[in-house]
């Protein structure tokens, strides 16, 4: 898609490559002009979306997500990479999330090289620019979530269900969110050896397990897998 802004909801139900004018260019690397969606991408196939800015511009009061992947088959992977997902608005105190995958979907999704961010930046809660970067909250996918930029979100990863078997999370700068990763009280399996090399720069709680029943303890070395928190002023 040639550079320009098309105000429309996409939909995206074929196993087929969805390139943008800056495919191939990380979302946090200078890029040129942008292919923009104004409105909620969905994602139902064995797809790639690569190279868009994608823009929610609705109101803190109207729920708008970035991306959603409502359906995938066991042998399909879906490619979102090299995408500006933002907020032009405060979204922390509603509903808002840049990628929602929904809970029964399977196969592969692979998040890489992202952006995800806004215009509000006055705090990480209620003003923050979205509620959520990325909301998982089933387990049946495996999910690669690499070297990615995820900035003024209220929580930067939800994965409710997680199953460190499954979950890969990597390389990724969490910046100025109010919650880094958020492990909840579905988990499958808390093994959280795949969670490594990231940067949390300025976030508040970088790793929230407070909702772990006490039937699943977490053991977490963040020496160990080489993470890195930067506290900075808030």
């Amino acid at each position: 898609m040639a550079a320009g802004t098309y105000s429309e909801n996409l939909s995206i139900n074929k196993a087929v490559n969805v390139l943008g004018a800056n495919r191939g260019v990380e979302g946090y690397a200078s890029r040129s002009s942008e292919s923009i969606i104004s409105g909620t991408v969905t994602v139902s196939a064995g797809a790639t979306l690569d190279g868009f800015r994608i823009e929610n511009i609705s109101p803190a009061t109207a729920t708008q997500h970035g991306v959603v992947v409502s359906a995938l088959m066991a042998t399909e992977t879906v490619n979102l990479k090299n995408n500006i997902i933002w907020a032009n608005s405060a979204n922390g105190s509603g509903e808002d999330k840049a990628i929602y995958l929904y809970t029964s979907v399977s196969g592969h999704v692979v998040i890489r090289d992202n952006l995800i961010s806004g215009t509000s930046t006055s705090n990480k809660y209620d003003n923050a620019s979205w509620r959520t970067g990325v909301w998982s909250d089933g387990n049946s996918a495996l999910l690669t979530i690499t070297e990615n930029t995820i900035s003024y979100s209220r929580t930067a990863l939800n994965l409710d269900a997680f199953d460190g078997s499954k979950t890969s999370v990597s390389q990724n700068s969490f910046i100025q969110d109010g919650s880094g990763i958020s492990i909840g009280s579905n988990a499958v399996d808390v093994l959280t050896t795949g969670i490594s090399n990231n940067t949390f720069n300025g976030v508040d709680t970088d790793f929230n397990f407070q909702n772990l029943p006490s039937s699943k303890p977490i053991a977490f070395d963040l020496g160990a897998t080489t993470n890195k928190s930067i506290v900075t002023g808030k």
